[in-house]
């Protein structure tokens, strides 16, 4: 791989969300109270990105930042939904792995890895 194109999306400042998204959509305000200046959160959010690039360079993986992730996933121990050629599974996550892999849990307590495909919890946990 010569190339990565990164997408990520931030709500900063929006207290309201259209109807299919209202009872999951949040942002930044919505849950500290607090406005946030775009140029501001952008600089912080690259200098992060920018500090821990060259970690993963010299690493090859993810390894060095499993446990701090692990730690921040929402979904540890939770059902979520798997969507892969149209075919969609329920499994339990349990985490990643060093090369950044999804790992969940089968309902007979295989262990499986997802690498492609979409995770969702749309429908999951009350909301859809």
């Amino acid at each position: 791989i010569s190339h990565v194109v990164i997408g990520v999306g931030f709500n900063l400042n929006r207290l309201e969300f259209s109807e299919d998204i209202a009872a999951m959509g949040t942002s930044i305000k919505k849950e500290t109270g607090k406005s946030v200046k775009r140029a501001a959160f952008l600089a912080a959010f690259l200098k992060e990105f920018m500090d821990r690039y060259p970690v993963f360079l010299q690493e090859k993986d993810l390894q060095c930042f499993m446990d701090e992730y692990n730690h921040k996933l929402v979904n540890i121990g939770r059902e979520v939904k798997i969507i892969k050629n149209k075919e969609e599974v329920i499994r339990t996550a349990e985490g990643i792995n060093a090369q950044g892999e999804l790992l969940v849990r089968k309902e007979n307590g295989e262990r499986e890895t997802i690498f492609t495909g979409e995770v969702s919890v749309r429908g999951l946990y009350g909301y859809v």
